[in-house]
């Protein structure tokens, strides 16, 4: 799969088997979550739960920004993006969901280093949320 974003419309085209499926941000989000699969370094795994405004949505995921500084607060941006329907659909608030997975994260230099990783702010069309890593954090669990 090949990502290819389009910063003015906001939109992401995944091309798969030729076919180009658009990609865009989801109404809103309403909650974020994540857990640290054991291992060091471990992956962490990054969800999001949200709403569409219509049915047929399909294929939630989390997109990180590329940063060309690192953000001063320590916190990855995160887009919550899904596949829009393609013809007919009810006009309904339906739920979605979505998560990433952030391979071998060194939180305590994930900006370089003695610069942790604080935490994730997951963006949707009309909000978003931050979602702290917290000072609990020191030791991998099970996923």
């Amino acid at each position: 799969m090949l990502w290819k974003k389009r910063a003015h419309i906001g939109t992401f085209d995944v091309f798969e088997k030729g076919i180009a499926m658009s990609y865009v941000r989801v109404a809103s989000v309403e909650s974020g979550t994540f857990a640290l699969q054991k291992k060091l370094p471990p992956n962490v795994v990054v969800s999001a739960e949200g709403t569409v405004t219509t049915s047929g949505w399909k294929n939630g995921e989390l997109t990180s920004w590329v940063y060309v500084t690192p953000p001063e607060d320590g916190i990855l941006d995160l887009d919550f993006v899904a596949e829009r329907p393609s013809g007919l659909v009810l006009q309904v608030i339906s739920p979605i969901a979505g998560q990433c997975v952030l391979i071998d994260v060194d939180l305590e230099n994930y900006w370089g280093p003695g610069k942790p990783l604080t935490g994730f702010r997951i963006h949707a069309a009309n909000n978003e949320i931050v979602v702290p890593m917290g000072e609990s954090i020191k030791e991998p669990i099970v996923l």
